[in-house]
């Protein structure tokens, strides 16, 4: 308190200051001063003597005789007031300062002191307005006699607002219809329509849905994107027809881990046997070439990779949807993995993957090491007579070593500039290569095993699609047919021929499939591996056959023929010509393949 006492003595306004002329002890009651200004024969004032000293400041009511230069107080109890540095005993000498502020001044300050909170107009001495300067606080007491307002920003009382309550109404439309509700004796109801919308309302909160199941008496018009979030189910969708119809001008897209029934699946993988369920060629290989079907291994680096076929386990939980496979890629002692080093396929038909067109690759992976990272890397070959390969390399990515899921966007490239090789009237030679550069900074013996890789249309990893066997297969056989395998047991039929010439068999046999095209195909020689049988006992083993397509470069030209020549050995040997026979594998390693690989 004596501090804020001394900032408002300090700051008064018209108070003056002069010096004691003699000394001025603790007990006295009359000081001597240079000067009281005019207020001389007037009174009363306060002063304050030393006011900037905190050992010797005091404060005293002059109540008595002034005159030009004393000023007495009627007791000493007027001295050492509140604020003083003491209470009794402070004696001040000649020449200390005296702050006088005349009395009339402290009602000045007070007047001050309630303008800093309201703005009164006073001087006519006549109520005026009052301009409140913060805020007001009536402390839970009732403002009475209140107007009504005539004014936007003035109170309003309850009873006004109780009459315009009576009055108001709630306007209403549908935006072709419209009405009133009384918002006193009238209640506004929203209903719902069974299946179609739905309504609720939870304490003060109102809302407004779609059912869980929608049902749309007449047409349903989709302008961009249906979003299914579990699955669209449906028994059939055919062409317009009287009544109803479902009208898409965009993509169906659906949510993640979901397909669409009755649509043929709602994701395409580019890639065939993402899922490294078919392996034609066999399940374990060395160096660079295709192991698993369509997938190829390049070894650029040093040391060898041997490339596996490896089986889930059942209760896998790294890679979901239980799969069966997955392929692996080793090198061995000292040698580790390059970006010399990938796997890839190529897809056929560059032109889906140019101008601007989003696609997403998403794949499995996990390291023996965790330094091992995949740089992903797109080629697109124009074929043959096509413009120059173009590269697109993607971020690398760090692996773990365990079962984790990878993906990266890309964008396709634009195909104005592009020279396309046109191939010819069976197959097209353009593709886009798909390159998983694998690397290893540190660690030997490293390996990295893939798991359900897959290419979509779009920004979004979907779920792993999985096909079935027999398509899959299909798909596979279309670049790669083994036609012949002698493992499956001695005896299996080749085809049908005869003897042209006493030593010389002419026949014929056909692909499983439709393949691309051109074709080579590939038979194993030496060690009695094919046999002739006319009867059932009649028989004639030799070692090689000539194969020749009839149409190596027609995808659809399934027929080939199989040539003998040479000598034979057995009851067949050197017959008549004409003779009829059937040719055999002799031999669990004998294999036929026929190959068309981009």
């Amino acid at each position: 308190m004596a501090d804020t006492r001394k900032a408002a003595k300090a700051f008064t306004e018209n108070a003056f200051e002069t010096t004691l002329t003699s000394v001025f002890n603790s007990t006295d009651v009359t000081l001597s001063v240079n000067s009281t200004g005019n207020l001389a024969g007037s009174g009363p004032v306060y002063i304050v003597i030393n006011p900037d000293d905190a050992a010797k400041r005091e404060y005293i009511f002059i109540d008595g005789t002034i005159t030009s230069t004393t000023m007495t107080t009627s007791t000493v109890d007027n001295r050492f007031l509140a604020g003083s540095a003491a209470s009794s005993g402070i004696d001040h000498s000649s020449g200390d300062r005296v702050r006088i502020s005349p009395m009339s001044q402290h009602f000045d300050d007070i007047w001050n002191a309630i303008g800093k909170v309201v703005d009164v107009d006073y001087s006519s001495g006549t109520a005026e307005s009052i301009k409140i300067a913060g805020p007001v606080d009536v402390n839970n007491q009732v403002l009475s006699n209140v107007p009504d307002p005539t004014n936007p920003q003035e109170p309003a009382t309850k009873a006004y607002v109780d009459a315009k309550d009576i009055d108001d109404d709630l306007n209403i439309s549908d935006g072709s219809n419209t009405g009133t509700v009384d918002l006193d004796t009238e209640t506004l109801t929203v209903q719902g329509t069974t299946n179609e919308i739905d309504v609720g309302l939870s304490g003060d909160t109102f809302t407004i849905s779609q059912p869980n199941d929608v049902t749309i008496g007449n047409e349903l018009t989709v302008t961009n994107q249906i979003l299914a979030q579990n699955g669209i189910l449906t028994n059939s969708i055919s062409e317009h027809n009287a009544g109803s119809k479902i009208t898409i001008n965009s993509d169906i897209e659906l949510a993640t881990g979901n397909t669409a029934t009755g649509f043929g699946g709602g994701v395409t993988n580019e890639f065939i046997n993402g899922s490294f369920n078919i392996w034609q060629r066999g399940t374990s290989f060395t160096g660079s070439k295709f192991t698993s079907d369509r997938w190829y291994v390049n070894n650029g680096g040093s040391g060898t990779i041997t490339t596996t076929r490896e089986a889930h386990g059942v209760s896998e939980t790294g890679v979901p949807g239980m799969p069966k496979y997955f392929l692996k890629m080793s090198k061995t002692g000292s040698n580790r993995f390059t970006t010399d080093d990938y796997l890839l396929q190529r897809i056929e038909n560059v032109r889906k993957f140019g101008n601007a067109t989003s696609w997403t690759v998403s794949f499995y992976a996990k390291a023996s090491e965790s330094n091992m990272t995949v740089t992903p890397e797109l080629v697109y070959d124009f074929g043959s007579s096509g413009s120059s390969d173009t590269t697109a390399t993607q971020s690398s990515i760090s692996l773990t070593t365990g079962w984790a899921r990878y993906s990266f966007t890309f964008f396709g490239i634009g195909m104005s500039s592009q020279t396309i090789s046109s191939g010819s009237s069976f197959y097209d030679n353009d593709f886009l290569e798909v390159r998983f550069k694998i690397s290893s900074s540190s660690g030997t013996a490293n390996n990295i095993s893939f798991s359900d890789i897959q290419i979509e249309s779009g920004v979004t990893a979907n779920n792993f699609q999985v096909e079935s066997a027999g398509i899959e297969l299909k798909k596979c056989q279309r670049y790669y047919q083994l036609l012949i395998d002698g493992s499956a047991g001695v005896r299996v039929p080749i085809g049908i021929g005869y003897y042209s010439s006493v030593d010389i068999i002419d026949g014929m046999a056909e692909v499983k499939e439709d393949m691309r095209g051109p074709r080579t195909i590939t038979t194993t020689s030496g060690g009695s591996h094919y046999q002739a049988t006319a009867g059932a006992i009649i028989t004639d083993n030799f070692d090689d056959l000539s194969v020749n397509l009839v149409d190596s470069n027609n995808f659809n030209n399934r027929a080939f023929g199989i040539f003998h020549n040479g000598s034979n050995s057995g009851d067949l040997a050197n017959q008549s010509v004409s003779t009829s026979v059937t040719v055999t594998a002799n031999s669990s390693s004998t294999k036929i393949t026929i190959e068309a690989e981009l």
